[in-house]
């Protein structure tokens, strides 16, 4: 199974009912990607809906001089192209595959068709883009405020603990690469290398070969309150919101 990173946001297939979940997978086009293989290119206009079975995908933005910046890794029940779908605008990523990968494809009209019939999906769809608004506003707020220190630091906790996910384990070996670190933070591998051995120095994370592990996350945690430039609202954190506001 491919971990998603930097993607924690529910997918359509996590949110819907179990009758409608069966009914969706029951629509649409099966298609089968190889490792690496192209998905998708940013810019076209094909308007569909696709949402990950199997597999992963690596959405990013490709330059004309072959570097790329990654957004995230989708996982299995996480969708692709609902503003191509809604907004009828071009597509905005580039997609790859990670691993062998399936994907469930609907046109335009196939999900104008299921929606009419199930019109849970739209809520579904509803609620998981929202809560990818509220990921991408904190990244945006993290890559604007902080120093790139702390906004490694911020990466590899969030990514800790949506894999760990309800297990109360302190530790966590990361199934991410450093490849998709630096691409995603928009740095050269030697400056991520040098970040990552001042925390590996702080004794908050190990790195060895492509891999990076979690040591503490309590202590990681910490490490970045007291680096903090502002207060972050984590998503699916609890909070008690004052009255009259």
């Amino acid at each position: 199974m491919v971990s998603s990173f930097n993607s924690y946001a529910a997918g359509v297939l996590d949110i819907l009912s179990a009758d409608v979940r069966r009914a969706l997978l029951a629509t649409g086009r099966r298609v089968i990607f190889s490792d690496g293989q192209l998905v998708q290119s940013r810019g076209h206009n094909t308007l569909d809906l696709v949402i990950v079975l199997e597999g992963g995908l690596r959405i990013m933005t490709l330059g004309d001089d072959g570097s790329a910046l990654l957004t995230a890794i989708l996982g299995p029940g996480q969708q692709l192209n609902d503003v191509t779908l809604f907004a009828k605008a071009a597509r905005t990523h580039d997609a790859a595959a990670v691993g062998e990968t399936e994907l469930l494809t609907l046109t335009q009209d196939e999900y104008q068709q299921f929606s009419a019939q199930h019109p849970e999906i739209i809520q579904a769809l509803l609620v998981s883009n929202v809560q990818r608004v509220h990921q991408l506003v904190e990244a945006l707020n993290d890559l604007r405020a902080l120093p790139k220190s702390v906004v490694l630091a911020r990466v590899l906790l969030k990514n800790a603990r949506h894999q760990r996910g309800q297990s109360t384990i302190n530790s966590v070996e990361l199934d991410l690469t450093q490849e998709d670190i630096a691409m995603f933070l928009g740095v050269s591998r030697a400056y991520l290398n040098k970040v990552l051995s001042g925390l590996s120095n702080l004794g908050l994370i190990k790195v060895s070969y492509r891999k990076i592990a979690v040591l503490d996350l309590t202590a990681l945690e910490a490490w970045i309150q007291e680096h903090l430039t502002y207060d972050p609202v984590e998503l699916f954190e609890a909070q008690e919101v004052p009255d009259g506001t």
